[in-house]
């Protein structure tokens, strides 16, 4: 029995994108829900910049039926995503190198099985497709679980790590493909998410992720540059934007600490949201069927739940008690909805006097130039200061009537 007479639908997938609001683990909680036999997945990352790619290596194809055409964007596909099936090196920095009970697994599928699975449902169609970014996107999936010898006749949900939330074009190109797409969010305390955003900024620079190493990069050279910035403006936006391009767009947020603290009941909170079954393995963070272990930023190795992280309080270092307030008051809209009432501050009556205030870590910056008597440095974060700060006074505006 072909898979067109098994599952009519099975060609035409339900699909959730996860994304975050601030470093709140969405990538753990994608991997609570690889390996469930009614998803689709991919490990971490890998997939993540399809959309953005797409126009690179997908895009002449496009409109084009004959099998060569298909044939060519297979290729292309699995040229442009190797890691997809053999993870060294990893480009993702999520550790898909070091995965298993010894960290001593990585991700292995068979290119050429993906290519033959992708072929094979190909031919289950009683008309011949044209290549599309959706339809590329949909067969890539079911090829991919496949090519792993999973059953797919009872997978209907494709989970796609999107996670960066910015209502950008590779956004607007997701949505149209999938108008009719969930959103699964992950939030945290905003004075820890942005701080672990910015030590992962920092840390990455350090090492030369994405340009050459920079040893002595620190939190002065994250706000001279527009890093700080950009990490402050997605703490106090977020997702934000998204309901105003697609004001039907279903979004669910799921807290961090609820989600370690209580994971069974969150998982079946959320296998109940995402209509699919519950099972024992929403409690297990895999890739592939692979523990897993956390990414390169992580403080340390971590698998599974856990209540109580090391550095919970280490945002101290950088921020102060009344830049923690700050924030919690820019976003007591947001903390009301995702329900982190606790954390919203009372007796705002000088809330305003607190925009106008340096974080301690700008304020650190600027002395440090000065004694350093690097004074074009020290304009520059001036610059910096007061751009970051007019997009906290337009925060606080639009957050009047709810204090």
């Amino acid at each position: 029995m072909s898979l067109k007479e098994n599952k009519p639908d099975l060609f035409n997938p339900d699909i959730v994108f996860i994304i975050y609001w601030g470093r709140s683990g969405s990538v753990f909680l994608q991997s609570l829900l690889d390996n469930h036999p009614e998803v689709f997945s991919t490990p971490a990352t890998t997939l993540s910049s399809y959309h953005l790619d797409w126009e690179e290596w997908g895009e002449t194809y496009t409109g084009k039926q004959d099998e060569k055409s298909w044939n060519q964007v297979l290729d292309a596909f699995c040229n442009k995503y190797p890691h997809l099936f053999w993870s060294i090196p990893d480009p993702t920095w999520c550790n898909l190198e070091h995965l298993g009970k010894n960290q001593d697994q990585k991700i292995e599928v068979s290119k050429t099985e993906f290519q033959q699975q992708f072929k094979y449902l190909l031919r289950q169609q009683k008309q011949p497709l044209s290549i599309s970014r959706r339809q590329v996107f949909i067969l890539v999936h079911m090829a991919y679980e496949l090519a792993q010898g999973h059953d797919i006749t009872k997978k209907h949900l494709i989970i796609f790590p999107k996670h960066v939330p910015d209502m950008n074009q590779v956004m607007k190109s997701a949505l149209e493909d999938f108008p009719n797409a969930k959103i699964l969010g992950t939030v945290r305390d905003p004075i820890r998410g942005f701080f672990s955003h910015l030590r992962m900024h920092i840390q990455e620079s350090r090492i030369g992720r994405y340009r050459p190493a920079q040893p002595d990069y620190d939190m002065g050279e994250a706000i001279i540059s527009e890093q700080f910035y950009y990490l402050l403006r997605h703490l106090l936006m977020g997702w934000n934007d998204l309901p105003k391009y697609n004001p039907k767009l279903e979004i669910k947020s799921v807290q961090l600490e609820t989600l370690h603290a209580q994971p069974e009941e969150t998982m079946k909170e959320l296998s109940q949201w995402l209509k699919i079954q519950w099972d024992s393995c929403l409690l297990e963070s895999t890739f592939n069927g692979l523990q897993y272990w956390g990414d390169r930023s992580a403080y340390q190795k971590v698998q599974g739940f856990q209540i109580q992280h090391p550095l919970s309080d280490s945002w101290q270092s950088e921020f102060s008690l009344q830049d923690q307030k700050l924030l919690y008051l820019l976003l007591a809209k947001e903390l009301k909805t995702w329900g982190y009432l606790n954390l919203i501050p009372k007796n705002n009556i000088f809330a305003f006097l607190l925009v106008l205030k340096p974080f301690k870590c700008e304020f650190s910056a600027l002395i440090k130039c000065i004694q350093k008597k690097k004074y074009k440095k020290m304009l520059w974060t001036l610059r910096r200061i007061i751009s970051s700060h007019k997009l906290m006074y337009l925060k606080f505006k639009d957050q009047i009537t709810f204090l």
